[in-house]
């Protein structure tokens, strides 16, 4: 009977032995294979659309995540092509777009690499996916070096369905957009929030002052904070959590037309900046350029949405 004992142990013992060496001996992803895993289009305006938890792709032989929330942030991803869709044929501008494919049960994208993941070997993707991102805040950077570009980044939440949280640590992570436009470009009418508000979304906080507190639980993640204006390198950052019931399948779409329109407003109202030297404007010239604004409001703003009240 011992003899049998002593066998089953070190048949286990073998067993966990070949386990870990077949892990650490696994195939490590090329860069090209790792890209596969990031969704990345380039734009040609400066705003720049991120969504780490929309990802639903399975990541074949890798240790899933067993501490943190690994639930999909439904239909963000989806959100941000249909997005960049509706820019580029309605508006003549498409933002940069940056999404994870990778499920969140593997990678958490919007954290620090310590506490992204469990398996090492899920380094590599964590790396891709934030590489591209910051080569196309330094892209953005080269190619708009009058304007002030920002990063928008996409959550979802199901605590309050019909609403969307502002997430900048409380203004923190917009500080250039503030002192070179100040609070209107960010609680404005023609800010984001601004535009959808008008729309009839809710929005938290409200519009009303700038110093109100943000929710906790919606004040930004690692991303806005990694690359807000805040920090020497950084641009403008804010996080939108979109309620539950602003991203289902029969939403989706009024919700992503209505934001790709609050995105247009805010970029020709706030980014659209010349290098020409300033000139004194005639009357005439003056008259131009409001009748031209007018316009574009007639011809370009969209027309049919569940969420508007008109």
């Amino acid at each position: 009977m011992r003899c049998v004992v002593i066998l089953a142990i070190l048949l286990s013992c073998v067993t966990v032995m070949n386990s870990n060496a077949a892990h650490n001996g696994r195939k490590q992803l090329s860069p090209q294979e790792c890209a596969a895993y990031v969704y990345a289009y380039p734009g040609n305006i400066p705003i720049l659309l991120t969504a780490p938890h929309g990802g639903r792709e399975f990541i074949q032989g890798m240790q899933g995540r067993r501490y943190g929330v690994t639930a999909t942030d439904l239909n963000t991803l989806p959100m941000i092509k249909i997005v960049r869709d509706i820019m580029r044929t309605e508006y003549d501008c498409v933002p940069y777009v940056v999404g994870a494919y990778f499920s969140r049960k593997y990678i958490d994208a919007n954290r620090s690499a310590r506490s992204a993941y469990e398996d090492e070997n899920a380094r590599e993707i964590y790396n891709a996916y934030h590489r591209q991102i910051a080569l196309y805040i330094q892209e953005m950077k080269n190619k708009f070096p009058d304007n002030h570009p920002l990063l928008v980044d996409i959550h979802g939440q199901s605590a309050y369905p019909d609403t969307i949280f502002r997430g900048t640590r409380n203004t923190k992570t917009l500080q250039d957009l503030l002192k070179v436009a100040g609070e209107d470009a960010v609680i404005g009418a023609e800010s984001i929030l601004g535009v959808l508000h008008k729309y009839g979304y809710r929005v938290f906080p409200s519009l009303t002052s700038i110093t109100e507190q943000e929710h906790r639980s919606y004040d930004g993640g690692f991303t806005v904070y990694t690359y807000g204006s805040h920090c020497k390198q950084g641009i403008n950052a804010v996080q939108l959590e979109f309620g539950s019931q602003l991203r289902t399948k029969d939403q989706l779409r009024c919700t992503a037309r209505d934001f790709a329109y609050a995105l247009d407003v805010f970029n020709r109202r706030w980014q659209m900046r010349t290098t020409t030297p300033k000139k004194k404007l005639t009357l005439g010239v003056t008259l131009l350029g409001s009748l031209s604004w007018i316009l574009y409001h007639v011809c370009f703003e969209p027309r049919s949405s569940g969420m508007r009240s008109g």
